[in-house]
């Protein structure tokens, strides 16, 4: 029951690991595509499929969406695009939270 449990945190640790690793590379290349475009909506657009395939990731690894979801916030944040990035989706929570 140890061996199992051991197997299964190093196999998530790992899988973690890789994610961030190429992670920040993948994202830093994917975004300077996105930033030719000018487009905000290309950034949101951006931006909720990385959180989707974190989360998927994450799920397929036995762990939490949640947990996905964090780390691709975690990886967004560190990417040289962030004011971009931040702007479109302010104004996404704004909408939600408005009173109309």
């Amino acid at each position: 029951m140890v061996l199992n449990l051991g197997c299964g945190m190093s196999s998530c640790g790992a899988g973690l690991t890789v994610m961030v690793l190429f992670g920040r590379v993948l994202l830093r290349r994917v975004f300077e595509i996105v930033a030719e475009s000018k487009s905000n909506e290309a950034f949101v657009a951006m931006c909720l499929m990385t959180v989707t395939g974190a989360s998927v990731i994450t799920t397929q690894l036995g762990l939490s969406s949640t947990l996905g979801a964090f780390m691709a916030g975690v990886l967004l944040a560190e990417t040289n695009f962030r004011n971009q990035v931040r702007a479109p989706i302010r104004d996404l929570v704004s909408v939600a939270h408005s009173d109309t």
